[in-house]
């Protein structure tokens, strides 16, 4: 299970780290990206940062939460 520790704390910190790239602001602004440049959408980022455990419709149930310590939230 120690694995599976740092590999969440690991996708926190690439998160964070991210979010400090991109500026850090709430709206987006100023991120230094160049113009015509997207950012990925919620929905593209829950898919591949939390579907895992919380599963695809956000119940709690994705394919990794019968191995988690606490059940993942209910997030609907």
């Amino acid at each position: 299970m120690r694995g599976f520790d740092r590999l969440v704390s690991g996708n926190a910190f690439l998160l964070l780290l991210a979010a400090t790239e991109l500026g850090g602001t709430a709206a987006g602004a100023q991120t230094g990206l160049s113009r015509g440049a997207s950012l990925p959408s919620g929905e593209q980022l829950f898919q591949e940062h939390c579907a895992t455990c919380h599963g695809g419709d956000g119940k709690g149930n994705g394919p990794m939460a019968q191995v988690l310590k606490t059940p993942p939230a209910d997030l609907t």
